[in-house]
């Protein structure tokens, strides 16, 4: 548009590299990630304009690249284009330079903003064919005062095979337009004919993944709230559009993020495909499928884990760090990655120990039945589904209901966990059941009436252990006694010592249970001042000191190990139970006092403003300074508290997580699309950061903290305050002698605190696609 009150004419210009040839190179060499740097190459490249006319009348000229010869070498094997389409009643000067080499391009583009136009000559000198190209599209419009027109840049990429370490296929495109040739033109023929269309329907289908009825519900009175939660919803979805691979087979993986680049990343894809599966169903049942066929699968390659991945030879502390790389049953990981397109690319950990992975298959496969209704995927799932049960069953030890966890056997593979953990057990407890329900639907009744029996055994067992009355949460973990604790010869004597308080019977395995039956009972006299997990400890020491030839080294590093920190996501399961209509690990009342010390604990004490942390102090406090994962606020799990929040009228407590999530996404990091896996706001300034970044002597870092502490900028633990202004104006006025005494650049000193108090945990990620299980807890809602 002209708004000034004379004749303008005005030009734009695109400029375009050729990408037809490229190769793509790793970025940061032996680090597992995603991050690669495009390498120019060419080899015989060509540009050739194209001109014809749309459907809707629009006139539309471009230039297509391709190469002389097909480079299977290259990763940019195919072709390319880009154009312009406008109406000719505008009487626009299109003009095209389809081929210039790319050093020319400064000098091309201020030609072309000064004439208005390009000419098609290409200035070759001496041409070899191995100099990369680029090409220039020029729009030039005449317009009177007040004047507009429009007119539309349209880009095809036309570059269809995929080719990973592993996997040869091309891309699902290529089922619509199997002819190469033509591709491009034929790609943009059809987009610009649904131009229209597309734009008239773009409200509805996304009032059909998040619908006015759901906004008013869960917001009635603010429409800027509801169009935040609409922009936290449906920015999830560009993560689908930037970073899967689908090809013509219908093998759809999507990466858990840039830095973890694993395919379908099974503990997160539980998370995040609630948003594949309000978009596109279908696939979400196609990767179901490719997780039945890998669980199923057997593959005896020897592998190492963690560091001993590039030490083969290293004695091992562990035999589970060393494993076969697939074991019929045990759920893998992933389906591969960039550099390894085979299921369980992931090395880091021996997952097949992990506990978390068979119960989230069963939940998602009943969970894609019951939203798509469609048999055939679960007929296709039912032995991946029996397999991964009883592999799992198979861990359940003699005098035990669950399959105890021993150190980091789940998606928090930084954070250790022992025995029955309030994660791993819930969970089991909800596969258990979601496992009946598919046998029960599948007509075996005799396999459903079995895993039902097992869960409520455990879902009793998960209360006595882990539920804290006074307190009203589940506490982190406890360690049960197993039979491998015990000494065979000297069960006699224990049972005589211990007769007056704890009647044991002959049997190891009925002793066992009886035992924890005993350290499980919580009832604490009013007038004794101990908390629940004491208690425990207390009777673990009492019953180790009535006979101490009666347990083994093993027993003596768990009599101080339960943990009573306050985990997070601790209803993930049940907020899953509940959404798939079957029976929940707890009552309503038990979830909503969890949730409200999870809301008051992890997010208020903790980290106010940010999000509630993955795990802390049961104060509230943070956990050790560098256990980063336990300060992580992740964005996916706050999608899952507020789900569970919402079903169960924590309305308040819900909408100021999702405030913190909108401020934090847009305000604080600026990100306009998708979503980083989260945010850690528990990081701790200290002088020697202070001394590097701002250039100071030791002597004035030290002095500069002290009197940050001072104006409470920091906490006394060298954290930022929340409190701190985000105001560069205001921090200048309001610390101005502290900054002038300590004579930094106050610029420079409130961009390190606010970069202190807000870090990236990782790249954007899938895990946050779980805010469309938001839109599902409306449902539940009054």
């Amino acid at each position: 548009q002209n708004p000034t009150a004379q004749t303008r004419e005005i030009t734009i210009v695109q400029i375009q590299d050729c990408l037809c040839g490229y190769l793509v190179q790793k970025d940061r060499q032996g680090i597992q990630d995603s991050s690669f740097v495009l390498t120019p190459a060419a080899k015989n490249p060509k540009g050739v304009q194209f001109d014809f006319n749309a459907t809707d009348g629009r006139q539309v000229r471009g230039v297509e690249f391709y190469n002389q010869n097909r480079l299977s070498e290259s990763d940019f094997d195919g072709c390319m284009g880009i154009s312009v389409s406008w109406d000719p009643k505008d009487e626009l000067n299109i003009s095209t330079k389809p081929v210039f080499y790319q050093d020319d391009a400064p000098k091309i583009l201020e030609g072309a903003l000064q004439s208005g136009r390009v000419s098609k000559t290409f200035l070759k000198n001496v041409y070899s064919g191995r100099e990369t190209i680029a090409c220039a599209v020029v729009v030039t419009a005449v317009l009177k005062p007040k004047e507009s027109v429009s007119f539309q840049f349209n880009t095809v990429l036309d570059f269809p095979f995929i080719r990973l370490n592993g996997l040869e296929s091309q891309k699902k495109y290529t089922v619509f337009y199997p002819e190469a040739f033509g591709r491009v033109q034929a790609i943009l023929r059809e987009a610009l004919s649904a131009d229209a269309r597309i734009s008239s329907e773009l409200d509805k289908s996304f009032s059909n993944l998040i619908s006015t009825d759901v906004l008013n519900k869960i917001y009635p009175k603010s429409k800027t709230k509801q169009s935040d939660l609409k922009s936290l919803t449906l920015n999830s979805l560009s993560f689908l559009a930037e970073a899967t691979v689908w090809d013509r087979e219908d093998r759809f993986l999507v990466r858990e993020c840039a830095d973890y680049p694993f395919f379908n990343s099974l503990d997160v894809y539980f998370y995040g495909s609630f948003s594949l599966l309000a978009f596109m169903p279908r696939l979400d049942g196609a990767v179901m499928r490719h997780f039945a066929s890998a669980i199923l699968a057997v593959d005896d390659t020897r592998r190492r884990h963690h560091e001993y991945v590039n030490h083969p030879y290293a004695d091992l502390p562990d035999p589970k760090l060393e494993g076969p790389r697939a074991v019929r049953g045990a759920v893998i990981h992933d389906l591969g990655s960039p550099f390894d397109a085979k299921p369980d690319a992931y090395d880091w950990h021996n997952v097949k120990e992990w506990k978390d992975l068979a119960p989230k298959f069963v939940l998602m496969v009943l969970r894609h039945f019951n939203t798509t209704g469609d048999r055939f995927v679960l007929n296709d799932c039912r032995e991946a589904v029996y397999a991964c049960m009883e592999y799992l069953e198979a861990m359940v030890e003699e005098g035990q209901s669950f399959p105890l966890t021993h150190g980091t056997d789940d998606t928090f593979d930084n954070l250790s966990s022992h025995g029955i953990s309030v994660y791993c057990g819930s969970l089991w407890i909800a596969g258990l059941r979601a496992a009946a329900r598919i046998a029960q639907i599948l007509g075996d009744e005799a396999q459903a009436t079995d895993w039902n029996a097992k869960s409520e055994l455990a879902a009793e067992e998960f209360h006595d252990a882990l539920w804290d009355e006074q307190e009203g949460y589940f506490h982190f973990f406890v360690t049960p006694i197993e039979t491998n604790d015990l000494v065979d010869d000297q069960l006699a004597n224990l049972r005589k010592a211990v007769k007056e308080s704890i009647p044991l019977s002959e049997s190891k395995t009925e002793m066992v249970i009886q035992i924890n039956c005993w350290l499980n009972e919580s009832s604490i006299p009013e007038e004794v001042d101990l908390s629940r997990r004491q208690l425990r400890e207390f009777k673990k020491e009492w019953l180790t000191a009535q006979c101490p030839k009666a347990f083994t080294a093993s027993w003596q590093k768990k009599i101080h190990l339960d943990n009573d920190d306050i985990f997070v996501d601790s209803m993930l399961a049940d907020t899953y139970l509940r959404l798939l209509g079957l029976s929940p690990i707890t009552d309503v009342e038990k979830v909503r006092r969890s949730l409200k010390k999870v809301y008051e604990m992890n997010y208020k004490a903790n980290s106010p403003l940010i999000g509630a942390a993955n795990l802390v102090h049961v104060d509230g406090s943070p956990l050790d300074e560098f256990n980063f994962q336990a300060h992580d606020v992740w964005i996916g799990i706050q999608f899952s508290l507020i789900t569970a929040m919402l079903m169960h009228g924590l309305k308040s407590e819900a909408e100021d997580l999702i405030e913190s999530m909108v401020k934090n996404l847009y305000n604080e990091a600026r990100i306009p699309f998708a979503a980083p896996e989260g945010f850690n706001g528990s990081c701790r300034l200290h002088p020697e950061t202070i001394e590097k970044n701002l250039n100071l002597s030791k002597a004035s870092a030290a002095k500069l903290h002290k009197n940050l502490l001072s104006a409470k900028i920091l906490l006394p633990d060298s954290r930022v305050s929340p409190m701190l202004t985000r105001d560069l104006a205001t921090f200048k006025k309001t610390y101005k002698s502290l900054i002038q005494t300590a004579k930094v650049d106050e610029t420079a000193l409130f961009s390190l605190i606010h970069n202190t108090a807000l870090k990236y945990t990782a790249g954007k990620y899938f895990r946050p696609g779980m805010v469309f299980a938001i839109v599902q807890a409306a449902k539940f809602m009054k």
